[in-house]
């Protein structure tokens, strides 16, 4: 797994090809790659993938797998699609040293977590790394949680901790709810990847002193620093790479952040 010198991870979560590259040119070390950031993010293109597993340098690749927008609850034919497109992108074979995960979640109608779909997922999934996403936040009972998908052989949780405790202070995340989380998985080798609206202007530090080595966020333009919409109605703006939704100095900003 990339990270930075003191061997932290930022993953820049992006829903372009020129957003990948820009992110990764401004220090992140992980990708997530996704289609229409609009509804939190679907499947992308396979030829999309298949590029970045052969041109992405200095960052490894998280690809979501999600049939859809809106909710979490996935019918079976819906998984075993989750399921197949997994298989598909497992037969990429990049070009150079890069790691290629998946992201997804899936919760049973009465919002707990889908320990089936999951060990299938995991099974779809092989040895890669496998992050379940902010899914994990509207669960009803976090520690059972946190058992089902560390059962499952799930590797990372992408939460804001707010599921199990309140906010910090003018931020989006909780840092007691991330280490109570962090706390009930160690026993699986379950972490937590850290977000909630994470910025470097409102950066204190506190994650890094409770022990916290990766990082997630989005770094959209606002409305008013685009230049053009893409076809979902994002802002975007021309960088060194092409027309992105992805600002990549906020990327930097916050990688700097992190790097001391």
């Amino acid at each position: 797994m990339k990270t930075n010198q003191a061997g932290i991870a930022l993953e820049v979560c992006v829903d372009d090809l020129a957003g990948a590259y820009a992110a990764a040119d401004a220090g992140a070390n992980r990708i997530e790659y996704c289609e229409d950031l609009n509804v939190g993010g679907t499947t992308p293109a396979l030829a999309e993938v298949a590029l970045l597993s052969r041109t992405l340098v200095n960052a490894d690749l998280q690809i979501m797998v999600r049939p859809r927008g809106g909710d979490f609850v996935h019918s079976q034919r819906e998984i075993d699609l989750i399921c197949t497109e997994i298989e598909a992108f497992r037969h990429l074979t990049p070009t150079h040293d890069i790691q290629i995960g998946f992201v997804f979640g899936t919760l049973n109608p009465d919002l707990t977590v889908n320990a089936a779909a999951c060990k299938q997922i995991r099974e779809a999934a092989g040895d890669r790394l496998l992050t379940f996403h902010r899914a994990i936040d509207s669960v009803p009972n976090w520690e059972e949680a946190i058992d089902a998908l560390g059962e499952a052989g799930v590797n990372l949780i992408l939460t804001t901790g707010k599921g199990v405790a309140p906010a910090d202070e003018g931020q989006g995340y909780s840092t007691e709810g991330m280490i109570k989380l962090a706390q009930r998985g160690e026993k699986y080798g379950l972490g937590v990847l850290a977000s909630g609206g994470l910025r470097p202007e409102k950066w204190d530090g506190g994650l890094l002193e409770a022990g916290f080595t990766q990082y997630h966020l989005r770094a959209p333009w606002t409305p008013e620093e685009n230049g053009k919409q893409n076809s979902y109605g994002s802002p975007m703006r021309e960088t060194s790479h092409g027309w992105t939704t992805t600002n990549p100095e906020i990327v930097a900003g916050f990688a700097g952040k992190l790097a001391g």
